[in-house]
C-alpha cells in the first residue's frame, strides 16, 4: 500500500514534469520561498537552501508534492522527507543524472520496468559490503 502511494506520487511527478510550465498551477508570486505557505515551507524545508536556484517547473512539482503530503500516512511522510533530504544533498550533476535515468526508465515497456524493478530488489537485498564491492570494483 505504501509503495502504491509512492508510485502514485512518482506518476504525478512525471506528469508535472511533462506539463512543466502549465499556467495556473501556482501563481508566480508563490514561487518565491517567502511566498510559499508556511505549512508547505515546513514540508519542503530540506529544499529551502536551494529553492531560489531551482527553476519554476521544479518548484511547481515540489509544491504539488507538498499539497499531497497530508494524504500520506506518517511512515510515508517520513520516507518522503528522507528522500527530499537526500535529493537536496546530491550535487547538481548527480540530480541531473538521476532525472535522466528516470526519463529513460519511463520509456521502458511495463515488462522491462518490472525486470528493472526485480533486479533492483535483488540488489537491495545484498549485504552492504557486496553492494560496496559492486559500486567500487577493484581490478586485480
Amino acid at each position: 500500500m505504501a509503495e502504491d502511494k509512492i508510485a502514485k506520487i512518482a506518476r504525478y511527478l512525471a506528469l508535472a514534469v511533462m506539463l512543466g510550465a502549465c499556467v495556473g498551477l501556482v501563481s508566480a508570486q508563490a514561487l518565491n520561498w517567502s511566498s510559499v505557505a508556511p505549512e508547505y515551507q515546513k514540508i519542503l524545508t530540506p529544499l529551502a537552501s536551494g529553492w531560489e536556484n531551482m527553476d519554476d517547473g521544479r518548484k511547481r512539482i515540489w509544491l504539488e508534492i507538498a499539497k499531497r503530503h497530508a494524504t500520506l500516512d506518517p511512515v510515508q511522510q517520513e520516507r518522503l522527507q528522507q528522500r527530499m533530504r537526500h535529493w537536496a544533498s546530491l550535487p547538481h550533476a548527480d540530480r541531473a543524472r538521476a532525472l535522466e535515468q528516470y526519463k529513460k526508465h519511463k520509456q521502458l515497456t511495463p515488462q522491462q520496468q518490472a525486470q528493472v524493478h526485480q533486479l533492483w530488489l535483488e540488489y537491495d537485498s545484498l549485504a552492504e559490503e557486496v553492494k560496496e564491492d559492486l559500486r567500487n570494483p577493484v581490478k586485480k
